[in-house]
């Protein structure tokens, strides 16, 4: 049983009002950042995806310059010069 000095009056229910509407703007607040936050993390996660693939085509070009052009053309420059200083 509640006794009279247990019940809310007009005054604390007033009072809390406010507390509890301004602890629920601050919830509200805390979970529009958390969507903010996780959107952001979602976006950077794909550019980062995004750049390794970036690299990985680039380390694949570089290899095949390196095998297929630039190894030939050093080659065929070292013949040139033999050729050139050695008859």
């Amino acid at each position: 049983m509640i006794s009279v000095a247990e019940k809310p009056t007009a005054s604390s229910t007033v009072t809390v009002d406010p507390l509890l509407k301004d602890l629920n703007e601050k919830k509200q607040s805390f979970k529009r950042n958390v969507v903010s936050l996780a959107s952001e993390l979602k976006e950077l996660r794909n550019r980062l995806s995004f750049q390794e693939q970036s690299f990985s085509r680039e380390i694949l070009n570089r290899q095949v310059c390196q095998e297929f052009i630039f190894a030939p053309l050093c080659l065929c420059f070292l013949s040139y010069i033999s050729w050139l200083y050695l008859d």
